[in-house]
């Protein structure tokens, strides 16, 4: 069965250029973003049709990189994750 023959490399590319003028976009990030996240939600959306796939994915990997491990999302940083308030209450070895 084919499900839109280059739809996802031309969706994944795009996604990817979205995200070059994001602060401290590197050639490297540009890329990683352009085959990981944007061949898989392309991919996401062109085997279901349902873009509402693609963005429920895209919405849980923004808060689970932000909120829960405390790394940038798209070059911002949140003031306060998971693991940084956890590691308020754990004692220190």
């Amino acid at each position: 069965m084919r499900h839109g023959g280059g739809d996802h490399r031309i969706g994944g590319t795009i996604r990817g250029l979205a995200h070059a003028a994001n602060p401290g976009a590197t050639p490297f990030t540009i890329f990683a973003l352009t085959v990981d996240l944007g061949i898989l939600l392309s991919l996401a959306y062109v085997l279901t049709r349902n873009i509402w796939l693609a963005v429920g994915m895209h919405m849980v990997w923004n808060f689970m990189q932000g909120f829960v491990f405390g790394t940038e999302v798209s070059g911002s940083r949140e003031p306060s994750s998971f693991f940084t308030t956890l590691g308020m209450w754990l004692p220190r070895i």
